[in-house]
């Protein structure tokens, strides 16, 4: 996702994070919080899981980030948005899997651009 005149400025892009996660945890998510508020249009957190998974399936948001997701927690939402014909991956840009450390779910145009927000993060 980039500044500037390309469509992924304008993404809405969603996590759905916990308070009680551990310090690592917290500060990967502050930090990906602010790298992608330079590049999209809207970043914004809730919970439960679910909810802003079924946001991208329905096509209201475009993106969705997890570090240390829960199946229990994804297993719906996961279904639902490759169903719609999303992408579920890992922030590798591997398929998603139950036990990865994270997971990425977005549209197929933003899929690139919001591996790339969140390297390294």
């Amino acid at each position: 996702m980039h500044v500037g005149t390309h469509p992924q400025r304008a993404a809405i892009v969603e996590t759905s994070q916990v308070g009680d996660e551990p310090a690592p945890v917290q500060a990967r998510i502050g930090a990906a919080i602010g790298a992608l508020m330079s590049r999209a249009l809207l970043v914004r957190t809730t919970i439960p899981t679910t909810f802003p998974m079924l946001a991208v399936a329905a096509g209201r948001s475009d993106a969705f980030w997890q570090y240390a997701p829960a199946l229990t927690g994804v297993a719906a939402g996961l279904l639902l948005v490759t169903e719609a014909g999303g992408v579920a991956t890992d922030l590798a840009g591997a398929p998603w899997r139950p036990g990865a450390p994270d997971l990425l779910v977005t549209t197929p145009a933003l899929h690139g651009a919001a591996l790339d927000a969140l390297a390294g993060l």
